[in-house]
């Protein structure tokens, strides 16, 4: 044990350096590497291979997502039956705190069917032509004044300027939602 702590000093000393800024290497340590070694030491690490044989979609979730402490209670002692629903849920406990605010659309801004699918189309189509218009102006930004009168050159500037400044002030007005306080 007491080697086991020595080792991880020396890897803290070579991870940080000292200062009296930096107090991590003091006060912290890695969670994931911390919760594996216990979980190891109790019996509790999930094997990720043999839930990878069973639950392919489950052990996806259990690699890249959160590590939340609910993984340690699927296996060994104390084996939670629980701990796997709690595991799946976690992304929607996490946004349902975030999406409790009410929000409304204006009342001008209510549209039908076709009136929306007109609005999705027309969006399309202002944003290829946005596209366009970007790529052309920042051409010609880039380019200099290779080719072309000072006077000209500003004018080209200015106006794509002001066209793609109109255009995300569209795109604005057609997205504009108002938040109840």
């Amino acid at each position: 044990m007491l080697e086991d702590i020595e080792m991880k000093r020396k890897e803290m000393k070579r991870r940080y350096f000292k200062s009296e800024k930096h107090t991590i290497q003091v006060r912290v340590v890695d969670y994931i590497k911390y919760m594996d070694e216990i979980g190891m030491l109790v019996g509790c690490k999930p094997d990720l291979w043999k839930i990878f044989f069973s639950d392919p979609k489950f052990a996806w979730r259990l690699f890249m997502g959160a590590n939340a402490p609910y993984v340690y209670r699927l296996m060994g002692p104390n084996k939670w039956d629980g701990a796997e629903n709690a595991i799946r849920t976690i992304p929607n406990r996490v946004k349902r705190p975030l999406k409790a605010r009410n929000c409304r659309m204006r009342k001008y801004k209510r549209r039908g069917v076709l009136d929306e699918y007109f609005r999705y189309m027309s969006m399309k189509w202002i944003a290829g032509w946005l596209v366009i218009i970007f790529v052309t102006g920042l051409s010609v930004f880039c380019s200099g004044t290779a080719g072309m009168s000072l006077l000209s050159y500003c004018i080209y500037t200015a106006s794509f300027f002001i066209l793609f400044s109109f255009m995300l002030l569209w795109f604005d007005m057609q997205y504009n939602m108002t938040t109840i306080l």
